[in-house]
């Protein structure tokens, strides 16, 4: 591995490790099962619905904003798209 790959995986080793630390200092007790619409779930499946669904509504806003100026968000510099309307 390059010593950059090296360094980034450090850095997102040590990012994981604080958000473990600090849900389990703002979770405590409240870890275990927990019961909604007589479903029981876990902590795990509590934060991974969030997750989801703060991507799900952030794709949607990439979507109205590509509709409005016709630029594609591309956060990881993988596509090239752009649907720029030509000027009348």
């Amino acid at each position: 591995m390059t010593p950059e790959v090296e360094q980034l995986r450090a850095a997102l080793e040590g990012l994981r490790a604080g958000v473990l630390r600090k849900l389990a200092a703002a979770v405590g007790d409240a870890a275990g099962p927990m019961a909604r619409n007589e479903k029981t779930r876990d902590l795990r499946w509590v934060l991974l619905a969030v997750i989801e669904e703060t991507a799900r509504h952030a794709g949607h806003a990439d979507i109205i904003g590509e509709q409005i100026d016709g630029n594609c968000v591309d956060l990881y510099g993988i596509s090239s798209r752009s649907r720029k309307r030509s000027e009348s």
